[in-house]
C-alpha cells in the first residue's frame, strides 16, 4: 500500500503532470485537447497521463477513436487515506 502512495506523490510532483491534473479538475478531456491547451505534443501528454492513470489519479474512457481523461477522486482518496493511515500506525508504534 505504501509503495502505491509513494508512486502517487512522485506522479503529482512533476510540474507537467500537475498542470495536466489541474486542467482535468471538474471536467473530462481528450488527449488532443489537453495537448493543445498545454502546448505539448500528444505523445508527451499521453506519457504523463499513463503515469497519472497507473497511480490512480486519473481514469480513462474510450469513445470512438478518442480517449477521455478525468480525475479519479476515488483512486486518490484511497491512496491518500492509505498513506495517512499507514503514517498514523507508524507514529503509534514509536
Amino acid at each position: 500500500m505504501i509503495n502505491r502512495c509513494i508512486d502517487f506523490f512522485k506522479a503529482i510532483s512533476d510540474e507537467t503532470r500537475e498542470k495536466v491534473f489541474e486542467l482535468l479538475e471538474g471536467k473530462e478531456l481528450p488527449v488532443g485537447e489537453i495537448a493543445a491547451q498545454l502546448k505539448l505534443t500528444q505523445p508527451n501528454v499521453s506519457h504523463h497521463l499513463k503515469i497519472l492513470k497507473q497511480c490512480g489519479c486519473v481514469r480513462a474512457r474510450r469513445e470512438g477513436k478518442n480517449i477521455y481523461y478525468s480525475v479519479d477522486k476515488g483512486g486518490m482518496m484511497g491512496c491518500c487515506g492509505g498513506f495517512f493511515k499507514h503514517f498514523k500506525l507508524k507514529i503509534e508504534k514509536e
